[in-house]
């Protein structure tokens, strides 16, 4: 090979400044730091203190006393506090990886450049002139993981933004259709923490910071309205389209969420909402591909954990709907979606008309709160609270409507009285029988007015029932098979239009078959048919 390189006639001047060759020996500065650094002295540099000294150290984070943080064994911080930024909770680092995330902002290259200045690392040896990196073998550097025992762990208590729904340092999501109003709440739920305003459930909170992560909505013209409408102290209240302030251009979140990090750090923001996932997804993501969702839940997770604030997604529902099934398989994209976050609530449609459901489907922290709530859109009195062209939220605790209603749905009962179903038959059957497809139709449209959550299949399901009970609804068999229903005492017999029209051409064997077509109604075909039937039995002299 150097043969063949040095044939090479082209003659190249000297370099100024010639750079040394390839470092082929040697410890690495981020080895030699790890065996010799004072661990405790890097963290004592950056605020942190010992709470408790021993062969288990226990270390609390910078502004807070008394406490369990972090524990620093045989080299390794094992961190706990979800509050402990740049680290992230249950998680374990090295000297050289605290150094890097201290000194460095996660900056690895930088901090090992700098340590090497510092002395750090054996002296390198170079060979010759020529670069042979591409033959050397990659060095392998021995890895460690994290290990320790329940005894050794403190216990740390799940810190709620709003209890039960909203998780502080980890992620959580709201699921909605199109237009049932998840930007209004969004912007309620922003006005409530900024505000230091209870929360629907009537628990309190101080005043706090929130960031709005807003692609699809624009801030000036349709955020802030809503926001003011709602009451929100909008000096707490902070928007981003997350895009390069020099070019305009989308920044790719899940690979840039440092930036959010150090912004969350500095701006103490205590909800991150990301409105929506799809918005925020990088490009070319597949959003049923598992990978592709996880690159970017990953990357809010991240967020959670090393900021501490609670990260709340916001993401469609599926095109096809909620269907009737597990209401987290109606939630658009990979189950990765809601496998990755720790409590999901679900957005929907209220049992009456201009009512919004909003309850939580999923929690892997506690209890769920089946019920969960409603709330409406409410226009303030012009005399008193001024005029307003924008709508505020107004919620209330769901009723025992709401019991088991979901239960209910999946298991694929009935969700409706069975009187509010018999009031719209009696409406619809009034008029006269119908067959049974167009006597649910009917009712599930009357029904509905006052019923929103009602399904077709629930009023199928009542008619059947009404029927084997016989008091109100009959049912039997139409022309050509069709079921037919009706109140009782309302059947009659139905004539099929073959056997009309055989009856009146025998009554009437003088007609024409024009004259037979417009007395049955009937095509052609019939009446030549039945004319032929009738004159056949005339000439072999029946009666």
């Amino acid at each position: 090979l150097l043969r063949c390189a040095w044939a090479i006639n082209a003659i190249l001047p000297e370099p100024v400044d010639p750079q040394p060759g390839v470092v082929v020996d040697g410890e690495r500065p981020g080895d030699d730091f790890n065996r010799r650094a004072d661990f405790g002295a890097l963290l004592t540099h950056h605020g942190w203190s010992l709470a408790h000294d021993g062969a288990n150290q226990h270390w609390c984070r910078p502004g807070k006393t008394n406490s369990t943080s972090a524990t620093l064994k045989e080299g390794v911080l094992y961190v706990f506090s979800s509050n402990a930024a740049p680290f992230e909770p249950t998680r374990a680092y090295s000297p050289f990886a605290a150094y890097a995330l201290l000194e460095h902002h996660g900056d690895f290259q930088a901090a090992a450049t700098e340590l090497r200045r510092s002395g750090y690392g054996a002296a390198p040896q170079a060979i010759g002139d020529v670069d042979l990196s591409g033959l050397l073998p990659a060095s392998n550097p021995l890895l460690t993981f994290d290990l320790q025992t329940f005894a050794e762990t403190p216990e740390r208590e799940i810190a709620w933004l709003w209890p039960g729904v909203i998780p502080r340092g980890m992620l959580s999501l709201i699921g909605g259709k199109q237009g049932l109003g998840k930007s209004f709440l969004i912007c309620d739920l922003a006005a409530r923490v900024s505000a230091g305003k209870p929360m629907p459930d009537g628990t309190s909170h101080p005043p706090g910071k929130v960031l709005l992560l807003a692609r699809e909505d624009d801030a000036s013209c349709v955020l802030l309205p809503r926001l003011r409408a709602a009451n929100a102290d909008l000096s707490r209240v902070s928007w981003s389209v997350f895009a390069n302030t020099a070019t305009g251009s989308s920044i790719d979140l899940a690979a840039h969420v440092h930036l959010l990090v150090e912004a969350t750090a500095t701006h103490a923001f205590d909800l991150i909402v990301v409105d929506t996932f799809a918005a925020f997804a990088p490009a070319g993501t597949d959003a049923n591909a598992a990978q592709d969702v996880r690159l970017l839940l990953d990357a809010l997770t991240r967020l959670a954990r090393q900021t501490g604030a609670a990260v709340l997604v916001v993401a469609h529902l599926r095109k096809t709907g909620q269907g009737d099934g597990d209401p987290m398989d109606a939630i658009a994209g990979s189950a990765q979606m809601t496998a990755g976050v720790r409590v999901a609530t679900l957005l929907d449609k209220g049992m009456q008309d201009g009512d919004r459901w909003f309850r939580v489907v999923k929690s892997n922290l506690g209890r769920i709160n089946e019920n969960g709530w409603t709330w409406r859109f409410h226009w303030g009195d012009p005399f008193t609270e001024g005029v307003s062209d924008m709508p505020r939220i107004v919620w209330a605790q769901a009723g025992d409507e709401y019991d088991g209603l979901e239960a209910n749905r999946q298991s694929g009962t009935t969700t409706v009285d069975t009187r509010a179903i018999q009031d719209a038959i009696t409406e619809v059957l009034g008029k006269g029988p119908r067959s049974l497809r167009a006597a649910s139709d009917l009712v599930h449209a009357t029904a509905r007015k006052t019923q929103p959550r009602l399904r077709k299949a629930d009023v199928e399901l009542a008619i059947e029932d009404l029927v084997e009970s016989g008091d109100v609804v009959e049912a039997w068999e139409g022309p050509r098979g069709t079921r037919m229903v009706g109140l009782t005492g309302s059947q009659v017999v139905v004539e099929d239009v073959e056997d009309k029209a055989l009856r009146l051409a025998r009554e009437n064997p003088h007609l024409t078959v024009r004259e037979l077509r417009a007395l049955v109604g009937c095509k052609k075909d019939t009446a030549m048919q039945a004319m032929r039937e009738v004159r056949a039995t005339t000439k072999d002299g029946s009666p």
